[in-house]
């Protein structure tokens, strides 16, 4: 094989690993989005779970002096 021809086939392979690594930070980005929307709705879930099962928890406040 030449020179011209390797040097092509190295910036061929050069262009596919750029593709590659925007491809992988593109679904990086979509999973943190997603984990970020799972973890709050996973909040917002869990308060309204506890306020089902002990509604009266936070309603009154006894204090004794």
């Amino acid at each position: 094989m030449d020179v011209a021809g390797v040097s092509m086939l190295l910036k061929k392979q050069a262009y596919s690993d750029q593709v590659n690594m925007r491809v992988v930070a593109m679904a990086l980005d979509n999973m943190e989005s997603e984990g970020a929307a799972f973890l709050k709705m996973l909040a917002e879930s869990t308060k309204a779970i506890e306020n089902t099962v002990k509604p009266y928890l936070g309603s009154i406040i006894d204090i004794r002096i």
